[in-house]
């Protein structure tokens, strides 16, 4: 049974006393996730000092005693925690991987301890991934590119700074802990959560929510601001709550006596309980100060941590001064290159024992901890801003040359007063945050470069990343900005300068701001142009095919398709010459821009088989959540298709795949889909539930486009279930928008058309219907031209304009016939008549009435045709 060193293989430093009940709950729950074979969680929050990670490291040797596997993460105290902090803390805690070894050494012990359970196929990915996100790289070296653009393994995670790496790290995290879980139940014990990095706690909860049937506890220990930084942490899975308030007079004195050895008198025994106020951490100051016989006794926390740290002697507050400086666990080989000069070998060793012996610190297999953050802030202080910045810099040239954590990095340089130098491990640190999918610390990261005097060309890349950071947070007005002013700063036709120019144009469009996406249009067309695909290094083609293909999308959306065939053809001609063959991200954003394409001009299956084939392209790339994304567009094909039941297999796939990975936006896609599908099977209270979270989520996105899409697909629910007003509402907001999404206009005011007939406002719903004739006449439309011209026909008939009626019927009819001749396979031909309702509402209608392409009725609709036209 493994079990985690530092917590559960650790004798405790000292008696608990006064937490029976919380200890018995948090056991009593563990228990309940074995024997239930349900994952439990458990949030115990407190005051500094009252006990949080000595109840941690209790309840850790229990939980180990009684045949569970202990893993525990510490937040990161200073309040600086790097991308998967703490998870890079519980996996170098559970392989017994030290802070200074050498990256060989890391890397062996890290494949040995995850090669126990998992089979050896798919040991290198988990390895590697896992790796990269605790600091343990398996790449000779790291690329600031945001696309996975080689394979330097197989199965290897791409690196650099794009998002991949947040969904390959759920998909490793989740195998290890379900082989692991198979062995046995497993404990996942995090403290000081209220400091942990959002990547971890996502990893945390993902377990939560995806493991089911299996016998984990997640408990998470923190001060009670943890609400405000992670509000609703583990609402869904109902935790156990515990609040640890200050220990009895009873407890106090207990524990004073265990920790005196029963050497002090009653009276002094209670007067000293009292001045604690009932903290554990106080009162170790106390029985430590009454020991020795100090006279100032503290009564606070901080001045418990000051006691203990004036207590030690010279050479030992120098040591611990020092390492307050490089963080909460350091490394004796860290700690003597900054005592060089100062301290010898012997010294060091002296001070470290006196410290431990003083609980200033502790030591674990990574390095020397601090026992307390207290004691920690109040080394810190205790410098002279003059030798504080002097140790800060001298802290960052000793971790530049240990290859560290970027971010602390940067920071040493900047409190040591090299800010220039601390442009560029900034740089890094928000390529390391946009990895894992920490956008907010990728913003704030972009930000602290810029302060530092960031400028030109590294400016550029910097804002490039705040970009794209706004990007994927759906802030699409922020990152047309940002992508706007990278471009200026970045040369001309360079692989970051390509992506700004997509970024830019991607939320120009969504934005409506037509002009600007032809603009980068024609400067990517041109580009490309400039020279032959097989002369550009890999970087650029794969910048260069992702921004044709995501443009040519745009263009294809914004109701300009022709604009688009120039970089459609040649990415077409590139696929077709295998160009494209060793760069699946790049094929997968092909296959898409084809599939889309497809879509508009009605070539359903060609647009079903592209979209299969990106996801397989994605799915090589190792791009999880483009892979997903595409198998939903596939469904969205089938439910097109009359295919419902596929459809509803593969959505439900996709959907749980989307929820797995925790990409609200992408399920949002999904939820609208599943409105779509519902509707069409008359589950009008799911459908429209469905349609208003998606619509909800693009809201907060202020992307019109969707939007539009979500309040149509809502409006035909609405309308089909009666709710005519509400229907009205909708459809009136969807048609205002549609005049900057001019491919939905069409359906929107098809849509209106059907809330005002719904309310019985004739002459209404064919004003609507005519508005909405008009612009398929004129736009086209992205999909739903059934839909529109089956209302067309509805409101003519309840206008009583039969002929008009007839006639377009007779239209609709014919289109539809020639939409479904266009599908080859007989049985998607005849799912794509029958199994769509406003399909087969139309062939009914065009078969009643003798107006259908095959009736002996078609010679006579001449004079009524006539007539119409005449009018």
């Amino acid at each position: 049974m493994q079990r985690d060193t530092d917590a559960a293989g650790r004798a405790k430093s000292s008696t608990l006393v006064g937490r029976d009940r919380e200890l018995s709950a948090l056991l009593s729950l563990i228990a309940d996730a074995v024997h239930a074979r349900t994952p439990r969680a458990a949030i115990v929050t407190g005051d500094a000092g009252i006990g949080k990670s000595r109840l941690a490291r209790e309840l850790a040797v229990q939980a180990a005693q009684r045949g569970i596997s202990v893993w525990v993460g510490r937040g990161d105290p200073a309040g600086r925690p790097p991308p998967f902090g703490v998870l890079g803390d519980m996996i170098h805690r559970l392989a017994q991987i030290g802070k200074a070894e050498p990256l060989a050494v890391r890397r062996d012990k890290l494949r040995e301890r995850l090669g126990r359970h998992l089979d050896p196929e798919s040991l290198w990915e988990s390895a590697a991934v896992l790796g990269e996100a605790a600091g343990i790289s398996f790449f000779d070296g790291a690329a600031d590119d945001s696309i996975s653009i080689s394979t330097p393994q197989p199965g290897a995670p791409p690196p650099g700074g794009s998002v991949l790496l947040a969904d390959l790290a759920l998909r490793a995290w989740e195998e290890l802990l379900s082989t692991e879980l198979a062995e046995g139940p497993i404990l996942l014990l995090i403290d000081d959560a209220e400091r942990a990095d959002p990547p971890s706690m996502r990893l945390f909860e993902a377990a939560l929510r995806n493991l089911t049937g299996r016998s984990l506890a997640v408990i998470a220990l923190a001060r009670p601001d943890l609400s405000k930084v992670y509000p609703g942490l583990f609402a869904e899975y109902h935790p156990l709550r515990i609040t640890l308030g200050e220990l009895t007079e009873v407890a106090s004195r207990e524990l004073l006596s265990a920790l005196t050895k029963d050497r002090l008198a009653p009276a002094t025994l209670t007067a000293l309980a009292l001045r604690s106020g009932g903290n554990p951490f106080v009162l170790e100051g106390l029985a430590l100060a009454a020991s020795s016989g100090a006279g100032d006794l503290p009564d606070t926390v901080l001045a418990t941590a000051t006691a203990r740290f004036n207590a030690a002697s010279p050479e030992t507050r120098r040591l611990v001064r020092a390492a307050s400086v490089i963080g909460e666990v350091v490394a004796e080989a860290d700690l003597a290159a900054l005592l060089e000069g100062a301290l010898d070998a012997a010294g060091i060793e002296d001070a470290i024992a006196e410290a431990c012996a003083l609980e200033l610190l502790e030591r674990r297999t990574a390095g020397i901890a601090f026992r307390s953050s207290f004691v920690r802030e109040v080394a810190y202080a205790s410098f002279t801003e003059e030798d504080r910045a002097r140790a800060h810099l001298l802290a960052a040239h000793r971790l530049a040359a240990a290859s560290r954590d970027p971010a602390i990095l940067a920071w040493h340089f900047e409190l040591g007063g090299a800010r220039a130098k601390a442009v560029e491990p900034y740089r890094m640190a928000a390529l390391r945050a946009l990895a894992a999918n920490d956008f907010e610390g990728a913003i704030a990261r972009c930000k602290q470069a810029e302060a530092c005097g960031a400028e030109g060309p590294v400016l550029g890349e910097v804002v490039r990343i705040l970009a794209d950071a706004h990007l994927w947070r759906g802030q699409t007005a922020d990152t047309e900005r940002e992508a706007r002013r990278a471009m200026g700063l970045l040369a001309p036709g360079s692989v970051s300068w390509v992506q700004a120019t997509t970024a830019f144009a991607v939320s120009s469009a969504r934005l409506g701001n037509h002009d600007a996406l032809h603009a980068a249009a024609r400067d990517i067309e041109a580009l490309a142009m400039a020279k032959p695909f097989s002369s550009i290094e890999p970087p650029l083609r794969v910048a260069q095919v992702v921004a044709m293909a995501r443009l040519s999308v745009a263009l294809v959306h914004s109701g300009d398709p022709a604009a688009a065939e120039g970089m459609l053809g040649r990415l077409h001609a590139l696929r077709v010459a295998g160009a494209l063959d060793d760069l699946p991200f790049a094929l997968g954003h092909t296959h898409r821009a084809h599939a889309i394409r497809a879509h508009v001009r009605a070539e359903l299956v060609q647009a079903l088989l592209s979209f299969d084939a990106a996801a397989g392209s994605f799915d090589r790339a190792r791009a999880l959540r483009d892979s997903v994304v595409d198998q939903g567009n596939a469904a969205f094909l089938e439910i097109e298709l009359g295919l419902n039941d596929e459809a509803e297999k593969r959505l439900g796939a996709a959907l749980a795949m989307a929820s797995r990975l925790g990409l609200p936006t992408v399920t949002a896609n999904m939820h609208l889909n599943q409105c779509y599908l519902l509707t069409r099977r008359g589950a009008w209270i799911a459908a429209v539930s469905m349609g208003e979270t998606a619509l909800q989520i693009y809201e907060r996105q202020a992307s019109a486009r969707s939007i539009t899409v979500a309040l149509v697909y809502l409006t035909r629910t609405l309308a089909a279930s009666g709710e005519g007003k509400v229907a009205e509402q909708r459809a009136r907001r969807a048609a205002l928008l549609a005049e900057d999404v001019p491919l939905y206009r069409a359906y929107a005011f098809a849509v209106l058309s059907a809330a005002e007939l719904t309310l019985g406002r004739i002459p209404e719903a064919v004003a609507a219907a005519e508005a909405s004739m008009t612009a398929l006449s004129e736009l086209g439309t992205e999909e739903g031209e059934a839909f529109i011209r089956l209302t067309h026909v509805e409101a003519l008939r309840a206008a009583g304009r039969i002929d008009e009626a007839r006639a377009a019927l007779f239209e609709a009819d014919a289109k539809l016939s020639a939409r479904a001749a266009r599908i080859p396979d007989p049985a998607y031909q005849k799912s794509f008549l029958h199994n769509v309702p406003e399909h087969a509402r139309t062939v009914q209608m065009a078969e009643s009435l003798g107006v259908g392409p095959s009736s002996r009725a078609r010679t006579l609709l001449g004079s009524a045709m006539d007539r119409h036209r005449g009018g």
